[in-house]
């Protein structure tokens, strides 16, 4: 969000999480994201 390249896929991950927190969204768990996308872990 800051226009500099993310060093890996949880910096991106960190941000969406808090877009979506500050646009009142929740965030799925890995468990929930698991079934929601059908994936058995």
């Amino acid at each position: 969000p800051n226009g500099e390249k993310a060093r890996d896929n949880g910096e991106l991950v960190e941000a969406l999480a808090n877009i979506a927190k500050e646009v009142g969204r929740e965030v799925a768990t890995p468990e929930e994201a698991h079934r929601i996308m059908g994936i058995n872990a």
